[in-house]
Order: C-alpha cells, then structure tokens, then sequence
C-alpha cells in the first residue's frame, strides 16, 4: 500500500511540474503574440502618421497656387523673392518634420520615399540645384549653419534609394 501511495505521489508531483511547464509555454506564448501585436500596430501607426503628415502637405499646396504651380512644372528657377512670397520655408518645413520623425522611428522610411521622394527630389534638383543655393544663401544671411539641413539629409537619403530602386 506504500508502494501505491508513493507511486500517486510521484504521479501527482509529475502533474503539478507539467502544469508548471504548460502554465509557463502559455505566458511565454502569450507575451510573443502581444509583442507581434504591438509591432504590427506600431508598423500600422508609422505608416498613418507618414500619410497625415502627406496629406498636411497636399492642403498646404492646394492653398499655395502659385507656389504648387511652380512644383508641378518646374518650368523656371526658383527666385529669393517667390521663395518669400509664396512662403516656400513652409514647404521645406515639411520635410525637415519628416527628417524629424524618421530620425526618431516614428514614420516609414519606405513609405515617405513612396509618397514624398518625387516632391523632393525633383524641386530639390531643378534648375541646377536652385533650392539648394537659396538654403546656403539662407544660411549665410540668418547665421544658422543648420538650417534646413532635415531637407538636404532627406534629399539624399530619397536620391540614394531612387538610384538602388532604378
């Protein structure tokens, strides 16, 4: 009978560590399907923030005619004075936010290179480079070496993905 008893007991001891074990692969489970949930809300989150930020960027163009007139055609220089007039800081401002927020992970790289990189790079690069005088003309003037460096960083981030995507 002490044989039985012991026997039980070690049946029993043998449940309790494999419950143990089970009740161990559930968290474990449980947390790696909460960390994949997150990542893929995260991911989610990214890309809605790049498109919002997109979109800002439409209505400040739908408001500015003229200036969304010139970026659509490119067909003459950009002048200091259409610069101010048409309030182009404000459009290089969008992309230092973008530069911004991709420097810190909270929009899509390849997402803002999809939407935002023909936006960029092609004003950036018309007319002999033309914006790029005016922000080193810009710089010089203010007195701020760091001026608008988000855009160029931008620009050449988008430019090297468009040459290894051609």
């Amino acid at each position: 009978m002490t044989c039985i008893v012991n026997i039980l007991q070690i049946v029993i001891v043998g449940i309790g560590i494999l419950f143990s074990i089970l009740q161990t692969i559930f968290i474990v489970l449980g947390v790696l399907i909460a960390w994949w949930q997150l990542r893929r809300m995260n991911v989610q989150t990214r890309a809605d923030f790049t498109y919002r930020v997109y979109r800002d960027l439409l209505e400040w163009l739908r408001d500015h005619k003229e200036c969304r007139k010139w970026i659509f055609t490119l067909k003459t220089p950009l002048t200091r004075e259409n610069f101010d007039k048409w309030e182009f800081d404000d459009y290089l401002g969008y992309f230092e936010t973008i530069w911004s927020l991709e420097k810190r992970g909270l929009v899509d790289e390849e997402v803002v290179y999809d939407i935002l990189s023909d936006y960029l790079i092609e004003v950036y690069e018309a007319h002999n480079f033309g914006v790029k005088k005016i922000i080193e003309e810009l710089r010089k003037t203010e007195n701020k070496k760091d001026l608008y460096e988000g855009v160029e960083a931008l620009y050449q981030e988008m430019k090297s993905m468009s040459i290894k995507k051609a």
